[in-house]
């Protein structure tokens, strides 16, 4: 799920290739963030699942 943010990177670098559309400084420093937390927020969902997993 975390890789579903890239495309958020795909939209900027279309729009901008394709319908000239300028992203602003804002946006790309908004996507590290959006991004990060969302390899944060998996990696703590695959610790969890390893750590409640039955054993045996």
């Amino acid at each position: 799920m975390p890789y579903d943010f890239l495309k958020l990177v795909w939209a900027a670098l279309l729009a901008s290739w394709f319908l000239a559309e300028l992203s602003d400084a804002l946006t790309f420093m908004e996507a590290p963030v959006i991004f990060g937390s969302g390899l944060y927020v998996a990696r703590r969902d695959r610790a969890a699942a390893r750590r409640d997993k039955p054993m045996g």
